[in-house]
């Protein structure tokens, strides 16, 4: 999903200066904890896919930039959302 987003990324112009290898490695030092999306989800509060997911994919799809990944996570946030009642 991180390259994906890269390749829109640069599809777009913009040139982000962090690897996927460095944020990755930044996760790792965090620990356990839950993500904020799992904690809205938690919460019964509507998941964040707007500006994390479905804004990709719709850069995505102005630029003709594959993004399979996101697209299947992105259903498969639609329908947890669903099923959680809190789409």
């Amino acid at each position: 999903m991180m390259q994906e987003g890269l390749a829109v990324a640069a599809a777009v112009g913009a040139a982000p200066q962090v690897s996927v290898e460095r944020r990755l490695a930044g996760a790792e030092t965090v620990g356990e904890h839950r993500t904020s999306t799992l904690q809205d989800l938690l919460a019964g509060k509507p998941l964040e896919r707007g500006p994390i997911i479905e804004a990709v994919i719709e850069l995505a799809d102005m630029t003709d930039t594959a993004v399979p990944s996101l697209r299947v996570v992105g259903a498969a946030c639609d329908l947890l959302a669903e099923t959680m009642g809190v789409a």
